[in-house]
């Protein structure tokens, strides 16, 4: 099974070098275990990351992609360790408001199980100043600024018959061009992409994913549908007019693309679009809700290595009771990386559904 190896959660980490507020994680749900009790408050001390503490690390390297529309995309890259190709080549998508520094734990924790990470600020995020913005708000604050056609030049990927070529270029589709340049090096595999986004996040991911795979073929082959798995961690259903609808009617999204979604007990919109999802796939989803403690048994149709959508429940909270979403449920780690934590699971999931052969 794709968690086996992963024991139990016993502490919870915030973001690097930093102690917000006191988390408890009071309840997972995995098919390989009895529903675990209420652990103890565990408070996030600044303590430094796994990958920090393993030799031969790459530092993470500081790259701007310009977009077609003038933006200078900031995207922070974790080269994978060693000489051999990455396990696969994660992007990792951050929530409304956030940046990609929120994301850190858990692109060091994909970086030490031997994957390459790209993490970028989205336009008007972070360091990614957009320009249209710039004289209205400060460099980080621009993202209250934004509307709904500047969420679709984050996905946009457009332009002429023959992608190489094309001269509209979003946020995530510049990325995607940087990867492919060192692909035709020989330092990155295209053809091994994995695509992760929290809240907002994930309905730019899911929009991104859907719009490479539109890409038609030509007589030198395939020029998108690269995207060999998904993971949507606490997913917005809209915002602003942004829909993640669209996308998960497309395919492969509707039917066959790996997508693992996890979500705290309050995330209605998650439960909605693990809905809209497993009505195509009848007999092909997993639901870590479903364990019963008697019989240790879930009662989904598939087994979660088996699987092609999955759903895991993770109730992590603050000391004042509220649920963490978005970038904070993603990077919630641990000093341990074989703990089940969110960043835990997604370094598990890709590495299983990456390994596979198309």
């Amino acid at each position: 099974m794709i968690f086996r190896t992963i024991p139990p959660l016993s502490a919870s980490y915030g973001l690097r070098g930093r102690c917000p507020a006191l988390i408890v994680v009071t309840a997972l749900v995995l098919a390989i275990s009895a529903t675990f009790p209420p652990v103890s408050p565990v408070c996030a001390q600044p303590a430094a990351s796994p990958a920090a503490e393993e030799e031969g690390l790459p530092e993470p390297k500081e790259l701007t992609l310009p977009t077609s529309d003038g933006v200078d995309l900031i995207v922070q890259y974790f080269a994978a360790p060693g000489k051999d190709k990455p396990q696969a080549t994660v992007i990792l998508v951050h929530d409304l408001g956030g940046s990609s520094e929120n994301l850190d734990p858990l692109a060091e924790s994909l970086q030490t199980a031997g994957c390459a990470v790209l993490a970028p600020d989205l336009r008007g995020h972070g360091g990614s100043s957009h320009p249209v913005y710039s004289k209205q708000a400060a460099e980080g604050e621009q993202w209250k600024l934004l509307k709904l056609n500047d969420f679709k030049a984050m996905t946009i990927t457009a332009g002429g018959r023959v992608r190489g070529q094309s001269d509209i270029r979003g946020d995530i589709e510049s990325v995607r061009n940087w990867v492919k340049l060192q692909a035709d090096a020989g330092t990155l595999d295209l053809d091994n992409l994995v695509v992760v986004g929290s809240g907002f996040g994930a309905a730019v991911a899911a929009s991104w994913t859907a719009a490479d795979a539109a890409w038609p073929a030509t007589a030198r082959g395939p020029q998108g549908g690269h995207v060999r798995a998904l993971v949507l961690v606490d997913p917005v259903f809209a915002t602003k007019g942004f829909l993640i609808g669209p996308a998960l009617a497309a395919e492969p999204l509707r039917t066959t693309l790996p997508i693992l979604i996890l979500a705290g007990s309050g995330s209605r919109d998650a439960v909605k679009i693990f809905d809209t999802l497993k009505r195509a796939r009848p007999n092909a989803w997993f639901d870590s809700r479903l364990y019963d403690a008697e019989t240790r048994q879930n009662t989904s149709p598939a087994k979660d290595n088996e699987a092609s959508l999955l759903y895991v429940q993770v109730d992590a909270r603050t000391a004042k009771g509220a649920p963490l979403a978005g970038d904070a449920l993603a990077s919630l780690s641990s000093p341990d990386p074989q703990r089940r934590t969110p960043a835990a699971m997604i370094t598990a999931f890709i590495k299983a559904k990456a390994a596979r052969p198309r």
